[in-house]
């Protein structure tokens, strides 16, 4: 069991020992100067020691006061950092959040006002980028990333492993070619973000020969192949977080259940571990984490 002497004695001693002035402490702890007073002579009782000695003008430390202030302004300053880690209103600033714009528009977003709500005086900026690579002079103060490690003297955490598939619009499912199993691809067009390397790896990793991924129409991101295949041009190949919202919704269906792991995932990147953040980027960092696993 801990020894320690009350609380208000100590707040008392702090605030005297920083004011050097009973009155002064007394008008910021709502007291009057004779509280302040009271509570530092229960502390000097309970410790068997003066931590004051009065001047004309207010007072003066002992040495035992002097040693003692600088550990109990520490002290009371991590225990009210641990109290506002479950007082989420208290949590204020600037937080600029940094992700890929297929995961800002399918998955932040949608789930964002949760965390606004919680941390009202939070002022989030996202913004979007499809580099991996995170330049030193960028004001980010969390990151998202999908791709492999490569940040160095960052804190990477994996936010979430990703599967891919294809997924279509349900009308394509009923269509004249209909999609029933892998091999039905071939009359159907693929849809692209890139040259087509991301289908070329999953056909090979689900054993489908005799399709050219590259002949399809390429976009110039993921969300404009999301639109595409909401509107029925063709089969666009998706992951298990992005698409999530949608294959709940029904506008976009998986045609068969073949669903290949990849060797990428979504990090979750931050400056310093989370003891060296700012309470605004780890109010964030313990959002994200716990909505990402909920949803799993």
């Amino acid at each position: 069991m801990r020894r320690l002497p009350p609380l208000n004695a100590l707040r008392s001693f702090e605030a005297a020992g920083r004011h050097l002035h009973y009155g002064h402490a007394g008008d910021e702890l709502s007291v009057t100067h004779g509280a302040i007073s009271k509570q530092v002579k229960k502390l000097e009782d309970c410790l068997g020691t003066p931590l004051f000695r009065r001047t004309r003008n207010g007072v003066r430390l002992t040495a035992e006061g002097a040693t003692l202030l600088p550990r109990i302004t520490a002290s009371l300053d991590q225990l009210a950092q641990s109290v506002r880690v479950i007082e989420p209103e208290h949590i204020a600033g600037p937080l600029h959040v940094s992700c890929p714009p297929s995961f800002a528009a399918t998955w932040l977003i949608p789930r964002l006002g949760g965390f606004l709500n919680t941390y009202p005086e939070i002022q989030a900026r996202i913004s979007t980028s499809s580099e991996t690579s995170l330049a030193k002079d960028q004001d980010i103060d969390v990151a998202i990333r999908f791709g492999t490690p490569a940040w160095p003297n960052k804190i990477d955490r994996v936010l979430s492993d990703v599967s891919i598939f294809p997924v279509c619009s349900p009308t394509l499912i009923n269509g004249t070619t209909g999609l029933r199993r892998p091999g039905d691809l071939r009359h159907h067009t693929l849809l692209n973000d890139d040259d087509g390397w991301g289908w070329r790896d999953w056909l090979i990793k689900a054993n489908i020969t005799g399709i050219d991924p590259a002949m399809g129409p390429q976009f110039s991101d993921f969300n404009q192949v999301i639109a595409a295949a909401r509107s029925g041009l063709g089969v666009a190949l998706g992951d298990s977080v992005t698409l999530r919202d949608d294959l709940e919704r029904g506008t976009l269906v998986k045609p068969f259940t073949v669903s290949v792991k990849t060797d990428v995932a979504y990090h979750l990147i931050t400056p310093t571990n989370d003891d060296g953040l700012p309470q605004t980027s780890q109010a964030f960092v313990t959002w994200i984490l716990t909505t990402m696993r909920s949803s799993d």
